[in-house]
């Protein structure tokens, strides 16, 4: 409450706000602050000043609004699960899988209109992107500046919607791509792979898509860490005298040396 009060008197005095304007700093409430710059004064004034009036500003007092829906922003991940077989997981592979997903409309250039005339301003921001509301607290009465919520802050709105994408900027197109798994996966390993995802808005890059493994049991062999585990009958005769015995292996079958006087368990 304290920064509060501090920080409204700065708002509302012109000469406190000039001040801070200009030096950076107010009496008390900028002590941290240095000339021509806020320091940790800035961080106070920003988050008061942002929590009442919904924008940013800058140490000029300039309005800095978000709203704008046109800004390049990189496409959303997607996660998908991947069973593989023992085998596979253990030795690695390549696998080619079909995936959904979301393609910036060429039709309409991700504007969402059917043609550049169908783009009008928003008639409840008139074009703004923002609109005002009036609070009431115990500083008493403070306008607010929040975002529009008919059109999310762009200022337009769109008579005619894309045919093609239906005015939501994307479409949704069946893809196959090709996945490298690596030697040695675990089970419920997540795998990144960079830039494959969905398309990004505005020429955004495209999102991640993260793999999480599964891996299907196999009645022969046990994994435990890096090492597999194979259980192998042999009979009492080979378990004293030893010998060699055929065992199977990931990649065959192989012999296995029997050393004479084996245990169960060994």
């Amino acid at each position: 409450m304290k920064e509060i009060n501090q920080a409204y008197e700065v708002l509302s005095n012109p000469e406190k706000r000039r001040n801070y304007d200009q030096y950076g700093s107010e009496g008390s409430f900028g002590q941290s602050a240095s000339a021509g710059g806020f320091g940790q004064g800035e961080s106070i004034f920003k988050d008061i000043f942002d929590t009442f009036f919904g924008r940013g500003t800058d140490y000029s007092g300039q309005e800095n609004y978000s709203g704008s829906r046109t800004r390049t922003q990189a496409g959303d991940d997607v996660l998908i699960d991947l069973v593989l077989t023992f085998k596979e997981s253990v030795l690695g592979v390549k696998k080619k899988i079909s995936i959904d997903l979301e393609k910036a409309c060429g039709a309409c250039r991700q504007t969402g209109a059917a043609t550049t005339s169908d783009i009008v301003d928003c008639l409840s921001c008139r074009g703004r992107g923002i609109v005002n509301t009036i609070q009431r607290t115990i500083l008493g009465t403070i306008r607010n500046q929040v975002t529009c919520s008919q059109c999310q802050g762009s200022g337009k709105r769109i008579k005619k919607k894309c045919g093609y994408c239906g005015g939501k900027k994307f479409t949704r197109q069946k893809e196959i791509i090709e996945l490298s798994i690596p030697r040695g996966v675990q089970p419920d390993k997540r795998l990144r792979y960079q830039g494959i995802g969905n398309d990004g808005w505005y020429g955004g890059g495209k999102g991640d898509i993260y793999v999480s493994i599964k891996v299907k049991d196999n009645p022969y062999f046990q994994r435990k860490g890096n090492d597999i585990h194979v259980s192998l009958p042999i009979s009492f005769l080979d378990a004293i005298l030893g010998g060699k015995l055929k065992v199977i292996t990931l990649e065959g079958i192989d012999k296995a040396e029997i050393a004479p006087g084996t245990q169960n368990g060994d």
